[in-house]
Order: structure tokens, then sequence, then C-alpha cells
């Protein structure tokens, strides 16, 4: 008689799921093969890919950081970032207080705060001005950048498919995504494979390196 042992319960996770784009290949998409019923082919050729349109949304699994996963290491970098944009009029920006991490309503109380502060010092500043804007319009600092990690991350989705989901610029979405990256290295979490035109912008000149346990933290 078989043995059946109940394993304890899992919390489901957004990234647990098929990879749907995996096979998106262009040597995979076009197959030809004889069978003795005669050829069994997917009806495409390597020119028909030249002709379609076919609108990219899906962000690749690879450029999803492990961190992500990890509901208390996400909240951490994000509360961590927060803390230094609160911080960055003072010069380097310290730990985030522990207490801090849980208690999201102070948090957002000190970044809208300092949201402010920026307001009335760049209150001739077009550019700006419309930052502020957006990221009031999203809820607040904090709320702009749970947005942003949350579609990126837990979604899946490109920068592209973000900024029109939340009506920012593209640029604004990476520049985010990049910064959430660094902390997350500076506080000791695993980002996962590093993109190569970020090792060269940091003056490291391997293309083998895949992760930030690898690189260390950035000086």
């Amino acid at each position: 008689m078989p043995t059946v042992k109940l394993l304890p319960y899992v919390e489901p996770h957004a990234n647990d799921h098929f990879d749907q784009h995996q096979f998106n290949s262009r040597s995979l998409r076009v197959q030809a093969r004889f069978t003795p019923q005669g050829w069994e082919t997917t009806g495409l050729n390597f020119g028909d890919p030249n002709h379609l349109v076919r609108r990219k949304v899906a962000r690749s699994s690879e450029w999803i950081p492990a961190f992500a996963a990890n509901q208390t290491q996400l909240r951490h970098v994000i509360a961590q970032r927060a803390w230094h944009y609160t911080r960055s009029k003072c010069g380097r920006a310290s730990q985030v207080p522990k207490n801090l991490i849980d208690d999201w309503k102070q948090l957002r109380a000190l970044t809208d705060e300092r949201l402010k502060w920026e307001t009335s010092q760049h209150s001739n500043h077009a550019e700006w001005q419309r930052h502020v804007f957006d990221v009031q319009r999203i809820g607040g600092y904090l709320a702009f950048l749970s947005a942003i990690a949350y579609r990126s991350w837990l979604l899946g989705w490109t920068s592209t498919a973000v900024a029109e989901s939340l009506q920012i610029m593209p640029t604004t979405v990476r520049q985010q995504v990049y910064r959430l990256r660094n902390t997350a290295v500076k506080l000791g979490y695993d980002i996962g494979r590093i993109h190569h035109s970020r090792l060269y912008e940091k003056g490291w000149q391997s293309r083998h390196v895949t992760s930030s346990k690898e690189v260390g933290a950035p000086r």
C-alpha cells in the first residue's frame, strides 16, 4: 500500500508559473520533420517573423531578481529606498530603522514631507513638477516604488508596459528598478543575473558574472 506524506502548505507566488516565453526563440518557432505519415511543420519559415508585429509585454524571467520572490526582503528593499529618499538632503543615508520597515504609515508621512520640500525647491522646474505630480497621483513615493516593483517583478511586465499602466515614462521605470536593485545588493540580497551593461557601467570587466553574490555590493 503506498505511503502518503502531507507536506506543509506553501503560499503561492506570482513567479510560480510556467514561463510562456521560454520557448520563444526563432529556431524553435520554425520547425519541420519528416514522419512516416509525411511532413510535420509549424507552417512558418524563417522569413515570416519579419512580417509579424508582436508586442512584448512580459519581462523575461531571467531579469526578475531573486529577492522579489521574498515578500520580507522586497518590503525591506522598498523601505530602505524610501528611507534613503527622505534622508538624501542630509547626506549619506543610513540603514532604515527596523520599526519603520513594517510601519509604512510613518514612513509614508516622512516621504510625503520630503516630497513637499522638493516641490518648494523646484517650483520653477517643469520636468521636476511633472515627476512630483506623477508620484502624488499614484499615491505617494512609497506607492510609486511599490507599483513599479509589483508590475516589473511580480507581474513580470516590461518597463514600457509598466509605464503605460502608470502613465509615466519608461525611462523613469528603468531608473527606479535600477535603484531598487542597487539597494538590494547593498542589503546583501541576491538580485540574480546582472546585465552586461551594468558591469561595464560600474567598471566590472567580466561578462561571466551572473549573481550579485559574485561581485558584492557596489561602492
